[in-house]
Order: C-alpha cells, then sequence, then structure tokens
C-alpha cells in the first residue's frame, strides 16, 4: 500500500503464550511471524513479528509478539502506531493471567479498539462455545473491548476468517487518534523508534521500526535522537518492498546516510528535522496506576519506563503533593530517567516494577521537562493540566508561554506543529493571552515583562549618557540574554514603538519620553550652539572634529547627538584618517551649487568641482564619494553628473 487515499490500520495482536496468535496470522495473511531475521531477511526487508494483510481498499499491519516480557516491549514500541487490538484467545482454556494483562496495558496506552478472537474453535463443543461467551463478557464488562465483536476461527479449518477480515475491514475506516489534526493536539511529522539497527553489505545502515506520524519520503532528511544528528533516508521499504512513502503506522525499513549501525540503538528514534519530537532525562507525564495492583506506587520508587522501543530506568516524583498512588489513581509526575529518551507530545507510556515483574500503571508524556518543578506549585499543575486535556489551542496557548519573552516566530511554530501559518494565526487570533507582533507570537504576559525590563535599561541609559539620543540595538541585546534571536528582540521593540512606548532611529532606541536636547540642559546647549557654529561657518573647510571637542566625554556626547539630530553629518576620511563633518547646510548648499552649474545630464571632474567649491582635496575626495553613495551623484569613470532625479537629498 503506498497510495495516500488507500486505507491503512495497525493492529497489535496480542494474548496468552500458546492461544494461537501466530498460527492465526499466518491463517490470515501467509505469513510466519516466528522467522529468525537471519535466516529470512532480504535486503531491507522488515522484522519478523510483523506481517500484513492487504483488503479491498487498503491494508492492515499485524503486530504478533509471543511471549511475556516481549509482549510488554513490543507492544509499548508500537503504541502510538497502533490503532486497535486483536485478542486471541483459546477457547478450551479460557481466560489466563497474561490475557487479562495484555488487556490491561492496552488500555494503559489508550487503544480503544478491538476484536475479540476465540482460537482452536475446531475444538470446542457448542456447550464449549456458550461458555466462552459468558467468560468473555465478564473479561471485557468495562473494558475497551465491551463492545468489540466476538468471532470463533480455526486456523485448521478456516472457520470466521472471513468474518475476521470482515471485522478488520472495519477497524480500516474508523476514526484513529494518531493520526494529527494539525492543531498542536497530535503531531505529524515523522517519527519512528528503532528497534533494529544493523548493516548490509552495499547498503550501510538499516533501522527499521514502526512509523508513528508522517508520512515519510525516501530522500527525506531526519535527525536521530538523542543527539540532533542529522541524516538522510537514502532507501525505504514497507513490507519488504521498495517505496517511496510510508504512512502512519506501516513498519518500515530506512537505509541511513550519515552514521554507522553501531552509533544507533534500540531506544533512539528518527524523527522530522522540524516537529516536537524531543529527547530528555526529565519528562513531565500524567500517571496512572493500573486497576489490578495491589501495592500502592510511592513517591521516588524506582520503576522502568516502556516507551517506544525504549526500556530504562526511572525515578517517579509525584506531584500536587502526593505521597503515594493506589490503584486506578492518578496524578502528573516527573519521570528522572537514567538516560536521554526519545518521545513526542502526548505518547503513551508503561511502567513496570521491576521486582517481581509486573505493569503498575502507564501515562502520557507531556513533555520534556526543562527542570525539576516544585511538588505542589499551583501554576504547574494547572499548566499540565492544559498539556495533559486541553485542546490544540490552548495547547498552542501553553507552548507560547513556554517560549518565555524569547516568543517564537509564526513559521517555526507552523512547521514544528505543523499546520498551515494562516489556520494557525486564525488560532491565535481567538487566544486572549497571546500577542502576534510581526511575525512572532508572544505569550501577553512575557511580553509586558519584556517591554518593561527594556524601559527600566533604558531609563538607566539616559540617566548616564543623556546627550546620546538613544542606546545602540546591539548593545541592548548583550543585556538581554534572555532573548537570544535578534529577530525576536526586533519584534519586541517594535511593539514597543507601535505602542508610543519607544523611538526607533537608526541602530538605536530611546524612550518615547526621553528627549536629549531637553535633557542636556541649558549649558549642554550652550556647548551644542559653539559646536554647531564653528562647523558653519567652516562650511566645506570644515574643523577637525578632535579639535572642535577635544578630550571632553560630555562635548562627544553632545557632538553625536548633532549628527543624530542631522545637524551635522560624519563622513568616513579615508583610512587612518580621522571622520570628517559638515554641517548639513553647507552640504545642500554644495549640491545646489553643482546642480546650478552643470545642470543634468552634464558632467564634470572632480578638479571642477573643487574649483567650484572653493575647498580642497582633503575635503571634497569623501564630499564627492559621500554624494554617490547618497544617489546624488552618479560617476563615470574620472567624471560624475548631478542625477537626474530631483527628489534625491544628500
Amino acid at each position: 500500500m503506498s497510495a495516500a487515499g488507500s486505507a491503512q490500520a495497525t493492529v497489535g495482536v496480542i494474548g496468552h503464550v500458546d492461544h494461537g496468535k501466530t498460527s492465526l496470522v499466518r491463517a490470515l495473511t501467509g505469513i510466519d511471524t516466528d522467522r529468525l531475521p537471519e535466516e529470512k531477511s532480504r535486503g531491507l526487508s522488515i522484522v519478523p513479528g510483523y506481517a500484513w494483510l492487504e483488503l479491498d481498499d487498503g491494508c492492515v499491519d499485524l503486530i504478533d509478539v509471543p511471549g511475556h516480557e516481549q509482549f510488554v516491549r513490543m507492544m509499548v514500541a508500537g503504541a502510538t502506531g497502533i490503532d486497535a487490538v486483536l485478542l486471541a484467545i483459546d477457547g478450551r482454556e479460557g481466560i489466563k493471567p497474561q490475557t487479562r494483562e495484555h488487556l490491561a496495558i492496552a488500555e494503559l496506552l489508550g487503544v480503544s479498539r478491538g476484536i475479540v478472537a476465540v482460537t482452536k474453535a475446531d475444538r470446542l463443543s457448542s456447550g464449549e462455545r456458550r461458555a466462552a461467551i459468558d467468560w468473555l463478557r465478564g473479561l471485557v464488562r468495562g473494558t475497551q473491548l465491551q463492545r468489540a465483536p466476538v468471532v470463533f476461527t480455526s486456523a485448521v479449518d478456516g472457520e470466521g476468517l472471513a468474518a475476521l477480515r470482515q471485522a478488520l475491514q472495519a477497524l480500516l475506516h474508523a476514526p484513529s487518534a494518531r493520526r494529527g489534526i494539525g492543531d498542536g493536539s497530535q503531531p505529524t511529522h515523522p517519527f519512528v523508534t528503532i528497534d533494529r539497527s544493523f548493516a548490509l553489505p552495499g547498503a550501510g545502515t538499516v533501522v527499521t521500526g514502526t512509523l508513528q506520524f508522517g508520512p515519510l519520503c525516501s530522500g527525506d532528511r531526519v535527525r536521530v535522537l538523542p543527539g540532533e544528528r542529522e541524516l538522510v533516508v537514502r532507501r525505504l521499504q514497507v513490507h519488504g518492498r521498495d517505496a517511496q512513502i510510508a504512512w502512519p503506522g506501516q513498519r518500515v525499513g530506512l537505509n541511513l546516510r550519515g552514521a554507522a549501525h553501531h552509533e544507533l540503538r534500540r531506544g533512539d528514534a528518527v524523527a522530522a528535522l522540524g516537529g516536537l519530537a524531543a529527547a530528555g532525562d526529565l519528562l513531565n507525564a500524567d500517571v496512572v496506576i493500573a486497576s489490578d495492583v495491589l501495592r500502592d506506587v510511592r513517591d521516588g520508587q524506582r520503576l522502568r519506563l516502556l516507551i517506544g522501543t525504549a526500556d530504562v530506568e526511572v525515578r517517579l516524583r509525584l506531584l500536587g503533593g502526593i505521597a503515594r498512588l493506589r490503584a486506578r489513581e492518578a496524578c502528573y509526575a516527573q519521570l528522572q530517567c537514567e538516560r536521554p529518551v526519545p518521545c513526542t507530545p502526548l505518547q503513551p507510556f508503561v511502567l513496570r516494577d521491576p521486582s517481581p515483574a509486573a505493569t503498575v500503571g502507564g501515562g502520557r508524556v507531556l513533555e520534556v521537562a526543562k527542570g525539576r518543578l516544585r511538588r505542589s506549585d499551583p501554576s504547574a499543575l494547572l499548566r499540565l493540566g492544559v498539556l495533559s486535556r486541553g485542546d490544540g489551542a490552548e495547547r498552542i496557548a501553553a507552548r507560547i508561554a513556554d517560549a518565555g519573552t524569547a516568543g517564537v516566530s509564526i513559521e517555526g511554530l507552523a512547521r514544528a506543529l505543523p499546520v498551515p501559518a494562516a489556520r494557525l494565526c486564525a488560532i491565535v487570533e481567538t487566544l486572549a493571552g497571546v500577542q502576534r507582533v510581526g511575525d512572532f507570537l508572544f505569550d501577553a504576559v512575557a511580553l509586558r515583562a519584556s517591554i518593561q525590563r527594556i524601559e527600566a535599561l533604558l531609563r538607566n541609559f539616559h540617566a548616564t549618557q543623556p546627550a546620546l539620543g538613544g542606546m545602540p540595538v546591539g548593545s541592548l541585546r548583550a543585556k538581554l540574554p534572555e532573548m537570544p534571536g535578534g529577530s525576536s528582540l526586533a519584534a519586541i521593540l517594535q511593539h514597543g514603538a507601535q505602542r508610543g512606548l519607544l523611538v526607533m532611529e537608526g541602530g538605536s532606541v530611546r524612550l518615547a519620553a526621553h528627549d536629549p536636547w531637553n535633557a542636556i540642559g541649558p549649558s549642554g546647549q550652550a556647548v551644542a550652539a559653539r559646536i554647531e557654529a564653528s562647523f558653519r561657518q567652516g562650511r566645506l573647510m570644515p574643523p577637525d572634529v578632535p579639535a572642535v571637542i577635544g578630550a571632553s566625554k560630555h562635548h562627544g556626547m553632545i557632538f553625536r547627538l548633532l549628527l543624530e539630530r542631522g545637524i551635522l553629518v560624519s563622513l568616513p576620511a579615508g583610512p587612518g584618517l580621522p571622520a570628517l563633518a559638515f554641517h548639513r547646510q553647507a552640504i545642500d548648499s554644495a549640491c545646489e551649487h553643482l546642480r546650478s552649474r552643470w545642470p543634468p545630464p552634464a558632467r564634470f571632474t572632480l578638479s571642477q568641482a573643487r574649483e567650484l567649491l572653493g575647498s580642497t582635496r582633503k575635503y571634497v575626495v569623501p564630499l564627492m564619494e559621500y554624494l554617490d553613495a547618497r544617489g546624488v551623484t552618479v560617476r563615470y569613470g574620472d567624471q560624475r553628473a548631478v542625477a537626474a532625479d530631483r527628489k534625491r537629498s544628500a
């Protein structure tokens, strides 16, 4: 199956050992899932234990893993790719402890649909069939399989196989929770948890796993978690055949370029370059205890975390002031993992007690934590509640709040979710606590705090250097390490300017209420008048700047103020030479003289301009280069012409 329009479902085949799961799958598909990879694999073929059933309008992938401990690990490995379960129960042996555990694990993982297959029906009498119906009703009462179809099957004589195919066909068109809706409630970027990594001669590194979310295409650039290493999907296989694209829920083989097979291990993940997938050793989660747990689960208890294909030790840290949890109780928690584990938002997991080995609960990852939370912090618990139970819009607001003063770009957040930027903007318009500024989104409280922080920095700057028209943006950024992005800071400054709080001039920013001319007072204004007069009198042969301002920092600030106000114009004088400054009136007068003497398109030389303006090369050369750069004059080799556009100004 490779067409986007074809239906796809992934079904986990669960049940007690020797209850006929493998025989049932083989009878349905003709595929023996007990084969060993060393004996049967070819090229990039999918790992044994997996089969597929092609139907009229789609394909069902079947995950069949025998054995108790192996089932638990592999069931979790494909959990977010599983749409339903096929519970196989031997009609004569009936319900076993492992049957109940598998059903409980499926419920913990959020698998809400399924089919019950009573196997080895060819051995059952009519009375045994009626008895089987009775104990099945007791088993599934109150569970996710309460309304599941029950099919009596036999791998020997084929009984029930047609009915089972029809039931699987119905799963193809039922809604699936794992297909993202593009509003932040579910990820839709490709995510594959690795269950095998090996090398093939002539191909290189190959990994296999279940594609959770997607699609994934041959040639895609991807990253490996943990570590964020960038790789390329050189070749892609689905169901043992080369494919250009794979869809969520399918078993895939990926030939990767950029890493040796021993650098990738079971438990790692292949993810899109964008998206919300991440890896961390501290996870915020919601946790629920299984219904049949006899011993309380305690705060600080060491457990095994099964998530994706990873199996790691964790220390459970209960939040909300809770010291222990009993059967069926739930709370928010932090999972301190022995090593970073890859995950996606709302990814399910299972918690196991290592001794004695037993499943004690499960839950969903809410996010990779940035640090330890205070156990009874109301705001933290409220935020985790939004991530756990909120709709897509609320989760988007939470992600924007997480960004703090840095904010997030619309393009970046839209790519990460993913969702079209236009739809993201429409969702944001409904969020009272989110502020859009240009191409960025900010939490309104964080944005207000940023503006207040900038105002405080500028007040201090104006107090120490009142003559300066503003603080250079680069200097401001250096004092705001919590705002890592230059574009983010520019958006915040833009917001402050729009509200009339800040003024942006050139590369500087100042408080709107700050008037440097009034700030320097009468004595400073008198100094400014003397500096201006010296340059006005010098006309096109002005005094050297150092000679005017001397070593006085105060005079230097006033000189810069005259530059910022446009009264004086600074020109570079060449390598190793001090800067020149002209009075604005002198430059404007020079332009008028040139235009009157050589109206466009008449041309003139530098010597002619020097004679007309009554100055020397020291001043005329930088002046003409300045006019060239401003478009007032146009250079043609050794000659120039005044630009024909009269709107051009120096």
